[in-house]
């Protein structure tokens, strides 16, 4: 009778420890399952212009970058990201166990500062891309938010408490359930690429080329049909994004294909400038208008001083979130100046910019 007892004990504890991991199971399936579906009602409305199947070691010398928009490379520790003005740097360091982590360096005269790990992002997490505004950055990572292996994140810079906000997961068709490694956007060309093993054997994944968005518009379950937006979700073919928008389909093939034509091309300038959407000039020579080669060169030097007194006004906002009150008054009026000259440089730039388009192109019709 006691041998009974002890054997329904233990089988009562054995069913109990079984029943326990199947709910645990169910509920991390289902914060997964609800993940996805939440993402799937926000799926981005998206043109792919492109897809390129190349090995994962090597997918970095298939993006056409252009140096506007900073530099990337494999390292042996991992990948590193360095902006256009080259006074910042993003990087990892993967150990044996194929985890990473994502560190920054701030560039201070001719060297390299000390590096700083960036905690916000969490661990694991690689592949780091930022925009040219500075403070917005891609990057991806593997976690409770991702609806399978790495997915891709974005967050912003905060220069108040001088740290990045929570990332948030960009979304379909940009992730899947698979892995999905690295955001790029060239804001100049109008062009983005992002990278992804989905659909594909070990070893392999592939580059899609899309035109990015100034606002993101989503698709609708109730309105485009569930198969639908499945679809795109998914990415289940690329020609169906063409449909209706032939024109800037042409047209982003035309910025493509340029990009293409002067990737790896050595240039002292390393010299861009679109006249319109079939034109543009990778040497300064290029121009047919004399005049417009002297305004390019004033353009050059005010976007040498506006990298630098964007560099001073970062500095100074730093000084001025570590000052007492006093100093503050005074760090203040300076900020509010050097943001009225900045402001004042852009503004500049972009009325000759537009002045020598103009000219250009009406020298280039006749």
């Amino acid at each position: 009778m006691y041998k009974l007892k002890s054997f329904l004990v233990l089988a009562f504890i054995m069913a109990s420890t079984a029943l326990m991991a199947q709910e645990t199971a169910v509920k991390q399936m289902s914060h997964t399952q609800v993940l996805y579906e939440n993402m799937l009602q926000a799926t981005q409305k998206l043109l792919i212009i492109d897809s390129i199947v190349v090995a994962k070691d090597s997918f970095i010398d298939y993006i056409p970058l252009p140096p506007e928009c900073g530099s990337i490379k494999r390292t042996k520790y991992g990948y590193q990201f360095v902006n256009e003005i080259g006074d910042k740097m993003f990087y990892t360091i993967c150990d044996t166990m194929g985890s990473a982590r994502i560190y920054t360096k701030d560039r201070e005269g001719d060297q390299w500062g000390d590096r700083h790990f960036v905690e916000a992002l969490g661990d694991p997490a690689n592949y780091p891309f930022l925009m040219t505004d500075g403070i917005t950055l891609y990057f991806s990572q593997k976690g409770s938010e991702s609806i399978g292996g790495y997915d891709i994140f974005v967050t912003r810079y905060d220069d108040v408490d001088n740290t990045y906000l929570k990332p948030q997961n960009i979304g379909f068709p940009f992730n899947s359930t698979a892995n999905d490694y690295l955001y790029i956007e060239d804001e100049i060309d109008s062009l983005g690429w992002f990278v992804t093993d989905r659909r594909q054997p070990p070893g392999r994944v592939c580059i899609y080329t899309f035109v990015p968005s100034p606002t993101r518009e989503n698709l609708s379950i109730e309105r485009d049909g569930a198969s639908f937006v499945r679809s795109r979700a998914t990415i289940h073919s690329i020609s169906d994004t063409w449909v209706g928008n032939y024109t800037e389909l042409a047209r982003a093939e035309r910025r493509l294909k340029g990009l293409r034509e002067h990737k790896g091309r050595p240039t002292m300038s390393k010299f861009v400038f679109h006249i319109n959407d079939d034109v543009t000039y990778y040497d300064i020579d290029q121009f047919t208008v004399p005049e417009n080669k002297k305004r390019v060169q004033q353009i050059q030097e005010m976007q040498q001083m506006l990298a630098k007194s964007e560099k001073e006004i970062e500095e100074a906002r730093k000084k001025y979130h570590q000052a007492n009150r006093f100093d503050r008054t005074a760090l203040g009026s300076e900020i509010l100046k050097a943001e009225k000259e900045i402001e004042q440089l852009r503004s500049d730039i972009k009325a000759t910019e537009k002045k020598i388009r103009i000219i250009e192109n009406i020298a280039l019709d006749n």
